[in-house]
Formats: C-alpha cells, structure tokens, sequence
C-alpha cells in the first residue's frame, strides 16, 4: 500500500505539471514539427509500457488507445507535413484527444498495479520527453478550436473549394480528408462563435459529399449531420428551414434510418414546427447572408488573394533601383512599390547561412506574439493575431548586431540602444502557426512615448523615444501560398521573398501618423513564414 501511495502522489504531480501549462502550439509551425518528434518518443515508450504491464483494471482504460494510435500515421511525418494546415489539424487532435486521454486516464483511483514499476517507469520517460521538449505534450482543447477555425478562415480568405477541402486538396497539394466527426467539431466551433451562415455552408456541403456515397456513412451519422444543420437554420431564425430539411431526411432514409434516429427526427420536427408557429408565413422569407463581421474583411481578403488591382496613375510611377548607402561600393537592389507611404522591397540583405542561425537560435525562446492592449507585454488574441515571437537585444550575439547596423546603413535610421533611450526596439523573430496571420494594424501607438508610454513599453527605455517612425521586416523563408503582407490602404500587397526586407514608414515628414500605412500580415495557406520586425523611433543619423 505504501508503494501504491508514492505511485498516486507522483502521478498527481505529473498531471499538475502537464495539465497547468497552457499550451499554444498551433500558434507556431515550428514548435508543431518539434513537437512530432516527442510523439515519436511517446509512442516508443507507450508500446514498452504496454508489452511489460499485465492486464488489469488499472490499465483497461489506456490499453482502449491502441487502436487509436496508428503507427503510420506518426511516422508518416516529415519535414513539410505541418505546413500543411489540415495536417496540423489532423496532429493536433491526435495530441489532444488521444495523447491526452491516455496521460488523463494515468490519474485514476484503481491503479492497484502489481507491481507498480512499468507504470512509473512510463510516466518518468513521459517527464522527460516533456521537459526535453520544452513541456508541450499537453495539447490543450483551445489548440484544437483555433487549428479547426483556422481551417475556416483559410477556406474564407482564400476562396477554396469546399468540397476539395473536405476531401484533403488544397491548391495541388493532396492529404487525408477530414472525417465526418472532424467537419462536425469544425461546424461547432462556428457554432459557438454565432458563424451560423458559414455553418451552414459547411455542413449543406458534408451533406452533399455524404450522399455521393452513402454506403460509406451510417445512417447515425446523416442523422447527426441533418439534425445538427436544422438546428443552426433554427438559431440564425429560420426554423420553416429546420421543418423542410428534416422533413426531407426523414422521406429520403425512410428505409435506412433506424428507429432511434427516426424518433429523434420526428421529435425535432415537432419542435421546430412549434417555433415556426410563431412566425407569421409573410414574414418567412428571410434567406441566409454573410455575417457582418466577415463582411468587414472583404477588402482584406481580396488583397491578400491579390484579387485588387492597383490604379495604373500610381503603378506607372514604381520602378526598381540601386539604392545608394553611406559606403560608396554598397547598392541594395530596391523595389518601390509605393510613394506616399514610401513602401519597399529590399532584395538580398540577409545571407541563408544569417538566417540558419537565427531560426536555430530563437526556435526555444518563442513565445507566443501579442497585441499591445491596456496590459504590460499585451495580450494574447488567436482571432487578431497567431505567430510566436522571440525578442533579442542586438548585442546579444553579433549576427544580431551585424543585421541591425546593415539596417542602418541602407535607411539611415539609427539603431542606438545603448546608452538610452532607445532608438530602435529589440529585434523580434517570429514564427508563423496554423494559418498564420495578423488582422489590419498600425505599427505606430498614437501616443508619443515621451508623453505617456503606452503598453509594453513602460520600461526606461523607451521614455523619451517618441512613437514609431518606421518598420523594417526581414523574409527568412519562402511561402508555398499566403502569407503576403498587405496594406489596406495603398491596395499593396507583397509577397514573401527569402533573403529579402520589406521597409515602409508609419509617421509623414511633418510628424504626423500615417494611416495609410495600416497593414496586415495574411493567412498562411501552405508553408511556414519566418520573418524578424524592427522598429525605428524618430531619430535620423
């Protein structure tokens, strides 16, 4: 009893340990394929637990997950998997439902196992994993929403076939096809963000790819799909919809459907033939619409699909040029995509050996990017913004320092830190997640820091700066499709080119704030987008 005491007390402490820790892995691509290979370690020391523990009741509930895994599927990922987001959705459920049922079910009040040493032994090397890969096995059921919505919102901005999506294509590229259980959990998730007309659109077309082949569905799971659609046609107030679909369902799988899914369907019907009953038939004739808020996003979009064309007056004027620098033998291939703001494309001023390192360097320190908000550090938004961040001061390592005087050299903006105020912030690298994107923004506060320092930056640094003058934005990969940098106003958009830099300015010569520098970082359709942000105060050489 007194060993079975030491088991319990451990496992409790490893559960607390994995289960407090709030995980925000589809926030970055990178941190997904790290966290691939500790499921490869997993399931090692999964099969060893299983193959030394005998069968009992304390291990009934974990040995039901070997079904569940299937070792292909682990195995089958390899470099370039993640970028892929319905691959990332496929991974993150597998880590949240079955990874974490199985660490789940190690908490239990009838373990008696005899004796207890594979058990501890298992939850040890699961330690271990965890602590080597940065305590990330824990994929928390957040993750699994914002991966499913960001399946959406790639289907959205981008315009792609449904059907084809359902079925695992995107562009040219062909995965696994999402289940029935998956487009469910995904229309859920519309569900409690009131997106009844996206909903609606996702589950018509799961219906539609369902009765193409119905020998390959149960009639419980039509039955789940017709129901589940009645009620969103109910919730966006059209319940004569609700009436007309069921009505249908129960007519067309009349010798297929069970009794239990019949009494469930005419149940339903009854029900929402008693809220049509308040409708008068005069007024039923409201038909289904784009939310508001996807509305709003229209313009955005159509940039980032590079749908908008730019007026001939403004793109006769853009031309490519040299760039002179303080050094004389210097010249920076620089592409003028706009004049007022003045927007640029710098070509090769990072080396692919500069940018090895960096990614190497930052990968363990990410953490996931901020919104500046009425906090210090900001907040976290995954509907505004999904990338993770890490900030380096310049002279943390001289590749830093190297690129920040290069920036300097080619804008003439000082980079000064030190001795303070701040120049120039410290550099951020950031890594891209699962559809990847920051909403329309301005880099600049509003509020000159030496008047009242707005959040994050109340430290000393930063008092007397004043606001943001301008932006420089390293390309550290290429993107197989998205991820283009938009700005909303000028109708630009800009693709991600490696080794290249995107460099515009926030504030006008007068010194007043430039909206029409708004900005957006797009989707990530396809790939994974690293880039490193500095910002310059209103301080020339």
């Amino acid at each position: 009893m007194l060993v079975f005491c030491k088991y319990r007390l451990f496992t409790v402490l490893f559960l607390w340990n994995i289960f407090e820790i709030e995980s925000t892995i589809i926030t970055s691509i990178s941190k997904m394929e790290s966290l691939a290979l500790s499921e490869k370690e997993m399931l090692s020391v999964f099969q060893t637990f299983m193959r030394e523990t005998d069968d009992n009741d304390g291990v009934d509930a974990i040995r039901r997950y070997q079904d569940d895994i299937k070792q292909d599927d682990i195995y089958s990922i390899t470099d370039g998997f993640m970028e892929n987001p319905i691959n990332a959705f496929h991974f993150v459920k597998r880590m949240h439902t079955i990874w974490g049922g199985i660490i789940s079910e190690l908490d239990c009040d009838n373990c008696f196992l005899h004796p207890p040493k594979p058990l501890l032994d298992f939850q040890r090397r699961l330690q271990e994993i965890d602590k080597r890969h940065g305590n990330m096995i824990h994929v928390s059921s957040a993750d699994l929403s914002f991966a499913a919505l960001a399946i959406v919102r790639l289907w959205q901005t981008y315009k792609l076939n449904l059907s084809q999506l359902i079925q695992g294509k995107i562009l040219d590229e062909q995965t696994e096809p999402l289940t029935v259980d998956e487009v469910m959990y995904i229309c859920r998730q519309l569900d409690d963000d009131n997106y009844y007309y996206k909903e609606i659109i996702w589950l018509q077309e799961l219906q539609r790819e369902m009765r193409l082949s119905p020998q390959s569905y149960t009639d419980t799971q039509f039955t789940r799909v017709a129901r589940q659609l009645a009620s969103t046609y109910a919730k966006a107030e059209m319940p004569w919809q609700s009436v007309k679909l069921l009505e249908k369902e129960l007519s067309v799988g009349n010798d297929s459907l069970s009794e239990v899914n019949k009494k469930k369907i005419e149940r339903d019907i009854t029900y929402f033939k008693q809220k049509s009953g308040d409708i008068p038939m005069g007024e039923r004739n409201k038909t289904l619409s784009p939310d508001e808020r996807d509305v709003n996003k229209a313009s955005y979009e159509a940039l980032c699909r590079g749908d908008l064309k730019r007026n001939v007056k403004v793109t006769s004027r853009l031309v490519c040029i040299y760039r002179p620098t303080k050094l004389p033998w210097y010249r920076v291939k620089e592409e003028i995509l706009n004049h007022k703001p003045r927007v640029s494309m710098m070509y090769n001023v990072i080396t692919d050996a500069e940018i090895d390192f960096i990614k190497e360097f930052a990968l363990s320190k990410l953490k996931e990017s901020t919104v500046a908000g009425n906090v210090v550090g900001g907040t976290t938004n995954y509907k505004y913004r999904i990338s993770q961040t890490a900030w380096f001061l310049q002279t943390v390592h001289s590749n830093f320092l190297k690129i920040a005087k290069r920036i300097e050299l080619i804008t003439g903006l000082s980079t000064k830190q030190f001795p303070l105020p701040y120049d120039a912030e410290d550099l951020q690298v950031l890594n891209y997640g699962v559809g990847g994107m920051y909403e329309p923004h301005e880099d600049y506060f509003g509020t000159p820091i030496d008047v009242a320092p707005n959040p994050p930056f109340h430290s000393a640094e930063f008092i007397n700066s004043g606001d943001r003058e301008a932006t420089w934005m390293f390309y550290l990969s290429d993107v197989k499709a998205g991820g283009a940098t938009v700005f909303t106003d000028i109708k630009a958009t800009v693709s991600p080119v490696k080794n290249s830099a995107v460099f515009w300015y926030d504030i006008k010569r007068n010194g007043n704030l430039d909206d029409r520098s708004t900005h957006a970082g797009c989707p990530v359709l396809l790939g994974s987008k690293w880039g490193i942000y500095n910002y310059y105060y209103n301080k020339f050489l």
